[in-house]
């Protein structure tokens, strides 16, 4: 190398160099210095250039220059890797390397370490109070420290009985974790430890969880090798408290099931409580009529046949009604088939009964087959347009429309007639729920129940005064279960 280079390199170098010339019997002249040496120590080179050891650093350098004198007169080395220096120029902690060259010169090479000291301090007060559990394992996976935290979840006091200890061994990792870890890639795993059956002396007893990140380390060996960080945390109380919560929610799943039956049966019983007195009362009429009858015919025979229809009429009305409600709450599979919903709605429009001055209009597009119950279809119509004619007064009309919206098919029943009270259209769908005299209170939960099992959406806008309008919403594309029930 020439001396150029030399020079330069000398100039470049990350470590602070002295460079003092020895003078019999003790003294130590300093004659270079490189620039790294003048920034750590804050020194002016002109104003330090040519002094004596002694002067330069006073007593605090006086242990430090008995060592440099012996390493001159032995051929030996000085080195310090953590030297607390406290001098007239700088003060802090300092990794210093000296030794001898030719021509009586002694080397000193150092490094100002202050910031990693602190930042190793630091350190070591977040691992020794830190709550997580924090272990440290050799290239091998042997255990060689641990943080106060790590040894109380283990039940030791210190590292040493915790020897043989390994974490491919006793951390209970699967084979895939294991190769994992050694191919150099974190591994969380969740683990439990049975403090009877540990191989060490534990104070613990019983069993604890915990959840734990292993971390590989690269080891500086031009191998690829690592040492490994364990991040742990004790997890028994949480999993206690989450045993605790799933013995509570069966208990509450339990008590929920039970209650719910107990409602179930309590609402069948006033179901059938309603619809017993509903066909106690809508058959008391013609039964009535019958008894009616046949006290006539008792009583003038003549009037035999003229009460024979009578007594034909109100049985025929009270079958009807049976029938009736029987096809409303019977639940039965849909029969799907492509239906023309276009045709469906013109047929009802044109067969529904209804008064000469109320005017039913439809206004529908052509819009594809669809997979639907055709009877089951058709009396939710029925139902919507008897509903619709029965809520005008003497003259109006009823419009029936049908469009393609999306992937749905629209169909609204729009009438002008009386409307609803908020509290009347919170109750519709309800089953026996009616504003009719007379009625059962079934037609519209029949729709819901039927429109629903279509995998479709009814619902109804209306505004006393102004009428009301019904919209049932069905999926043209959709599966539908033939096996969904109504």
């Amino acid at each position: 190398m020439s001396l150029g280079t030399s020079s330069l390199v000398f100039k470049q170098l990350p470590s602070g160099i002295f460079i003092y010339k020895f003078e019999a019997p003790d003294k130590l002249f300093l004659i270079n210095c490189n620039p790294e040496a003048l920034r750590q120590t804050s020194m002016i080179r002109e104003d330090v250039i040519g002094k004596e050891f002694d002067e330069l650093w006073g007593p605090s350098g006086f242990e430090l220059k008995k060592e440099y004198l012996q390493a001159l007169k032995d051929g030996g080395q000085v080195r310090h890797d953590k030297l607390l220096w406290e001098g007239p120029y700088n003060s802090g902690y300092y990794r210093l390397s000296a030794f001898p060259i030719s021509g009586d010169r002694l080397v000193v090479a150092f490094e100002n370490i202050s910031e990693q000291v602190r930042s190793d301090g630091l350190f070591r007060i977040v691992y020794k109070e830190s709550p997580l559990g924090i272990e440290i394992y050799d290239a091998d996976g042997d255990i060689v420290d641990a943080n106060p935290t790590s040894l109380a979840y283990f039940g030791v006091d210190k590292v040493e009985d915790l020897r043989g200890w390994n974490i491919f061994k006793d951390a209970r990792l699967s084979e895939e974790q294991r190769a994992k870890l050694r191919r150099g890639d974190e591994v969380r795993v969740e683990t439990r430890l049975d403090f009877d059956k540990v191989h060490y002396s534990a104070k613990k007893r019983g069993v604890s969880h915990f959840e734990a990140i292993f971390k590989p380390v690269p080891l500086r060996d031009g191998k690829r090798s690592y040492s490994y960080i364990g991040l742990v945390r004790d997890v028994t109380e949480v999993k206690a408290s989450q045993e605790k919560l799933r013995e509570y929610a069966e208990q509450l799943k339990k008590a929920v099931e039970e209650r719910s039956r107990e409602l179930l049966e309590a609402e069948r019983m006033a179901t059938a409580g309603r619809v017993s007195s509903m066909v106690g009362h809508d058959l008391r009429s013609p039964l009535q009529s019958i008894k009616n009858a046949v006290y006539l015919i008792k009583q003038r025979p003549e009037l035999t046949p003229r009460m024979l229809e009578v007594i034909e009429g109100a049985v025929d009305r009270s079958l009807k009604m049976l029938d009736e409600l029987r096809q409303r709450t019977r639940e039965e599979p849909l029969a799907l088939e492509p239906t023309d919903m276009k045709q469906l709605v013109k047929q009802v429009a044109r067969e529904v009964p209804h008064p000469p001055k109320i005017t039913i209009i439809v206004e529908a597009d052509d819009v594809a087959e669809i997979q639907v119950d055709p009877l089951r279809m058709r009396r939710v119509l029925e139902n919507l347009v008897n509903n619709a004619v029965e809520s005008i007064h003497l003259e109006g009309e009823v419009k029936i429309s049908l469009r393609k919206e999306g992937d749905n098919i629209v169909l609204k029943v729009i009438d002008q007639g009386r409307g609803m009270a908020p509290d009347v259209m919170s109750q519709l769908f309800k089953p026996f729920f009616t504003t009719k005299p007379g009625g059962l209170g079934l037609g519209l939960a029949f729709c819901k129940r039927t429109v629903e099992a279509h995998e479709g959406g009814i619902r109804v806008e209306s505004e006393e005064g102004k009428g009301t309008t019904v919209i049932v919403t069905l999926p043209i594309n959709k599966q539908v279960l033939p096996k969904a029930h109504v």
